[in-house]
């Protein structure tokens, strides 16, 4: 864990986004030039609690909202999904894999997990996730990016 970022590591993360952000325009782009859809989809990590994901994800959320991209963003919506287990008072939240390797998944229960590992989906959750995407697609109209 981390407990402070240095402004180095601020301007990283900050110049990684940007460059994100910016490639999502040039692929919006490009899809719509070739009648496409585009959409950015952000999901979250199980076990985001150091402090340097959370000033990423932050960071943004603030620069994501731009109105020529399509975002669907996942990270607070999926965080009421996560399985979690009580032991000695203490809750955690915990993926199908970390279940498995500490004895605590039941047989036949593989159905109530979204979360494989701390950031990949289970079926079911690529299913909930599908499901959202094809909604959002059919709810959400956007305005075209300027050419970059």
């Amino acid at each position: 864990k981390v407990n402070e970022i240095s402004k180095l590591d601020q301007s990283y993360i900050k110049s990684q986004i940007n460059s994100f952000i910016i490639n999502q325009k040039i692929i919006n782009n490009i899809t719509e030039k070739k009648k496409g859809k585009h959409l950015v989809v952000l999901q979250p990590n199980l076990k985001n609690k150091n402090k340097i994901w959370n000033y990423g994800n932050k960071y943004l959320s603030s620069k994501i909202k731009d109105e020529c991209l399509d975002v669907l963003d996942l990270r607070l919506y999926l965080a009421d999904k996560k399985i979690t287990f009580k032991k000695n008072n203490n809750e955690t939240t915990i993926s199908l894999k970390e279940s498995i390797e500490k004895g605590y998944y039941e047989e036949n229960s593989i159905k109530e997990y979204y979360f494989f590992d701390n950031s990949h989906l289970t079926d079911r959750g690529y299913q909930l996730i599908s499901e959202k995407i094809i909604n959002n697609f059919n709810d959400n109209k956007k305005n075209s990016c300027l050419e970059i």
